[in-house]
Parts: structure tokens; C-alpha cells; sequence
């Protein structure tokens, strides 16, 4: 579980329910069920706080790994709720490591 302050309150959140962390324009965001909501505090910061299940895919990402529907290494992105997101080069090879790949 995440608390995330709300106002002046603090909103606790599980993990399973959290798509992915998004930096954009010099804010911070968590998509919950497809809800954006901004957070106070950078993606180092959080990716400090996260668990096994959240990795770094790009310098402007982190995705919860349980909710990857494709991975495309052609093109170098991840599909997570509809959207896709790019994978940077030196985030590639944790991906890699993390996952459980089926050939």
C-alpha cells in the first residue's frame, strides 16, 4: 500500500492497483484505474519506495510489471492500459531480467 497526500490528507492506495508512475512537464503522476493523479515527489524518490512488482522502463516511467499486456522490443514499448510506453536503453536490461519470458 502507497499513501498518496490528497489536500491535506493522505489517500492510501494498494500497489496492485497502481498501472504505472508518469514524470511529464516537471510533475510527477500515478495512473489508478485509469485516473491520473498527481503526486508530490520525483520518480527516483518513489522508485526508492516501490516494490519487486514496479520497474523503471524509461526516464520518464515506471510500470507495475503486473499489468504489462505486451511488450513490443522492436519498437521498444510496453503496452499498459492502452497506452504505450517507451522503453530507454538503460532500463532495457533490468526488464529483461525481471520478467519471465515464454518462448
Amino acid at each position: 500500500t502507497l499513501f498518496v497526500k490528497i489536500g491535506d490528507r493522505y489517500k492510501a492506495i494498494p500497489t496492485k492497483e497502481i498501472s504505472y508512475f508518469s514524470a511529464e512537464r516537471k510533475a510527477v503522476y500515478c495512473l489508478i484505474k485509469e485516473r491520473k493523479s498527481p503526486i508530490r515527489t520525483s520518480l527516483k524518490n518513489i522508485s526508492t519506495k516501490l516494490d519487486h512488482n514496479f520497474i523503471r522502463v524509461h526516464r520518464s516511467y515506471i510500470v507495475n510489471i503486473n499489468m504489462l499486456k505486451m511488450v513490443n522490443f522492436v519498437e521498444d514499448t510496453v503496452n499498459i492500459d492502452d497506452k504505450h510506453v517507451p522503453i530507454g536503453a538503460i532500463y532495457k536490461k533490468e526488464l529483461l531480467d525481471k520478467a519471465i519470458w515464454l518462448k
